[in-house]
């Protein structure tokens, strides 16, 4: 027997109810079209809907974070945005740039990222 670990907003629980689960995510998905300029006509059918369950779960967790590979057109960035929405975050995304702004951005947070690591080592505050 498989078991089926979904999204839930209080705690890691089983759901076994996917039509209850569907249209939460639905409703969800119409407050995010309520309140954004930039909406989303997606069509949830069941895997969509893990997806967003399994995305809201990684990123539920403290530094949680996930790479999200698939075709392009395949819905990543949507259901990406959608579960942000869920879990209450705002979501960021760097624009197209030059490779040298790319290059200070990435090298003022590694040196950032450092600081901190050395920082925690050491049980130092900034």
């Amino acid at each position: 027997m498989s078991r089926n670990l979904y999204f839930s907003p209080f705690q890691y629980d089983e759901i076994t109810d996917e039509e209850g689960l569907m249209k939460i995510i639905q409703n969800y998905l119409e407050d995010y079209n309520a309140v954004t300029s930039k909406q989303m006509n997606l069509v949830l059918f069941q895997f969509a809907v893990h997806h967003i369950s399994r995305i809201c779960r990684v990123i539920k967790q403290p530094g949680g974070n996930a790479l999200l590979v698939g075709v392009g057109g395949s819905g990543r960035q949507s259901l990406a945005r959608l579960a942000a929405f869920i879990q209450g975050f705002e979501v960021f995304q760097v624009r197209k740039c030059s490779i040298k702004v790319l290059a200070v951005f990435f090298r003022m947070h590694v040196c950032n990222f450092h600081l901190l690591i050395i920082t925690g080592r050491n049980s130092k505050e900034l």
